[in-house]
């Protein structure tokens, strides 16, 4: 008996964990971009993470993403870095920057 009811409530912790992360992946990618989210509007968790040493990695952010991010979240820059960073040309076309920044 009791080995039933720990493999049903097993079974349905892993069926509620399944449930949540594909929920929160739609929702993320509904609500747009999750590097700008996490960018502009960190977590308390990656916050956290961040006082620990932890850097992450922008990829592909418009210029003036990244120039928002840099004014308003000065206190965390060491802890970021940006990579192929999108940038408008005078004609109005894209193109980006494969250095790091």
């Amino acid at each position: 008996m009791k080995n039933t009811v720990r493999n049903y409530l097993m079974a349905s912790l892993f069926a509620v964990s399944l449930l949540t992360c594909s929920f929160g992946f739609a929702e993320e990618m509904s609500a747009g971009n999750w590097q700008i989210n996490s960018l502009l509007s960190p977590s308390n968790a990656q916050l956290a993470s961040e006082r620990r040493g932890r850097v992450t990695i922008y990829d592909s952010l418009r210029e003036e993403t990244v120039d928002q991010a840099l004014d308003q979240q000065f206190g965390r820059i060491e802890n970021m870095m940006f990579v192929s960073t999108r940038y408008t040309a005078d004609d109005g076309s894209e193109y980006a920057d494969d250095d790091c920044d």
